[in-house]
């Protein structure tokens, strides 16, 4: 098998044309380009917004993927993923780990997540690790809970809306320093009725406050302490193919230098499922 699936909503313009998935697929193994096997966006609250919110990830990496079903309720996914980001060369794939764990007569799913990923300078080297743990649970046939959490000590480029992982001395290119974070997502989906649901999602971000890694960005404004947001979302499909949906946001930005930005906004939603 096998999926190809694009949008216009890369780089710095909203137009540009950009390649979402693109994999093969054969009995247990997939290579190619989809979500990231440690930061996948199952387990985060429904939203409109394409990009998601804090707290949650909708990342995708060009990997190697296997699959390895242990038990009818129990599986584990490893992988080799291409985690590249601005401020280091990678000399080797991340890796990924992926245990799934379906409880509860398959009305709930656990997931526990590991990853390790080289930093690598022209001079310096560091290894970065996260953990993420993930669940969403039916409640009753009309709702849905869903929880994501994560400890990321080193990295960037697998949660969105974090700090760089690391601190470079630009002179040396040594790695002075590792950032870590922590973030967590959760929110409720109901149905109301076959043609009408509605989600309540919060989600949040705090990073550690370590001088030396402060002290080695000229702009600390750029850093952030804390983010939050929190959103509530209606979709409504009156026929089967149609669905329109309305969404309100709103969230706080904190940096280290007790500045706050904020995110109030209303999202709005028209889709054509064929």
């Amino acid at each position: 098998g096998g999926k190809l699936e694009f949008d216009f909503l890369g780089g710095s313009n909203a137009d540009q044309f950009r390649i979402r998935h693109a994999y093969l697929t054969n009995d247990e193994w997939l290579i190619g380009q989809t979500w990231s096997n440690f930061a996948l966006p199952d387990f985060m609250p429904e939203t409109i917004d394409g990009l998601g919110y804090v707290g949650g990830s909708v990342r995708r990496f060009m990997q190697l993927r296997h699959n390895l079903q242990l038990s009818e309720q129990t599986s584990l996914v490893s992988a080799l993923e291409d985690s590249k980001d601005a401020q280091t060369n990678m000399r080797l794939p991340a890796l990924t780990l992926r245990l799934n764990q379906k409880f509860d007569e398959g009305k709930g799913l656990v997931s526990v997540r590991t990853l390790v990923s080289e930093k690598r300078t022209a001079s310096d080297e560091v290894y970065a690790w996260g953990i993420g743990l993930g669940t969403k649970y039916q409640l009753n046939p009309k709702t849905e809970l869903k929880l994501d959490y994560y400890h990321v000590n080193g990295d960037s480029s697998f949660v969105a809306w974090t700090n760089p992982g690391i601190a470079i001395n630009q002179v040396t290119q040594e790695i002075t320093e590792k950032n870590q974070f922590d973030s967590l997502a959760i929110g409720i989906t109901h149905k109301f009725n076959p043609m009408l649901r509605g989600t309540l999602g919060y989600g949040y971000m705090v990073f550690d406050d370590d001088q030396t890694y402060r002290q080695s960005f000229s702009n600390v404004d750029m850093l952030n302490k804390n983010l939050w947001q929190g959103w509530a979302n209606v979709m409504y499909s009156p026929v089967k193919p149609i669905t329109l949906g309305m969404e309100y946001v709103y969230g706080e930005r904190e940096t280290f230098e007790n500045k706050v930005g904020l995110d109030n906004r209303i999202n709005l939603v028209a889709m054509y499922n064929f």
